[in-house]
């Protein structure tokens, strides 16, 4: 069923996605359906974890081995917000642009926190600890990226991903970074 879904979104709209159409394409009956999911929004917050677990799995499973020595990295090398980081997210998306389009129309399959919530603790909080951020001032700056950084990949989303990565790389890291000449 995850497969049609998937199928399905390249066809139309999820908004317009019906359980027969994904009963059908799956060769399921809607009983079938129904004893999985509540909703279409449910296949569709599945399909989303399946597949960010996939790309996740691209990347070094231990912090130490995606940052080396977070703790005494020089602190250019703590900067996540590159080229050389964001190029795989965006050619990722842009891969699943039609299933990244319905998960934006769905803000709660999205469920950004979920998929980044190892990074966050492993990577980013230690980061923003070499970088002397105060405790209580973390959780609002990841909040504030994490939220800019979405929004203008949900923009590009919707534009069907028409611009180059490379180009909503330079927007994202001249949005976060105060000097973006210096990446």
């Amino acid at each position: 069923m995850d497969q049609a879904l998937v199928e399905l979104l390249k066809e139309k709209d999820f908004e317009y996605i019906t359980v027969k159409e994904i009963c059908q394409k799956a060769g399921v009956n809607r009983s079938t359906f129904y004893l999985h999911y509540e909703t279409i929004a449910d296949i569709l917050s599945e399909v989303l974890d399946r597949t960010m677990k996939q790309f996740q799995s691209s990347f070094p499973e231990k912090p130490e081995e995606f940052v080396p020595h977070i703790s005494d990295a020089d602190l250019s090398d703590l900067m996540l917000i590159t080229a050389k980081y964001l190029e795989p997210y965006l050619l990722f998306i842009k891969e699943n642009r039609s299933l990244y389009r319905a998960a934006f129309a769905n803000p709660k399959a999205l469920r950004t926190d979920k998929h980044i919530e190892n990074v966050y603790q492993h990577v980013l909080l230690p980061i923003l600890d070499r970088f002397h951020v105060p405790k209580g001032e973390q959780v609002y700056q990841m909040d504030f990226y994490i939220s800019g950084c979405m929004a203008i990949i949900r923009r590009w989303v919707e534009n069907k991903c028409s611009d180059p990565v490379d180009k909503i790389e330079s927007i994202i890291i001249h949005c976060i970074r105060a000097n973006p000449e210096n990446i």
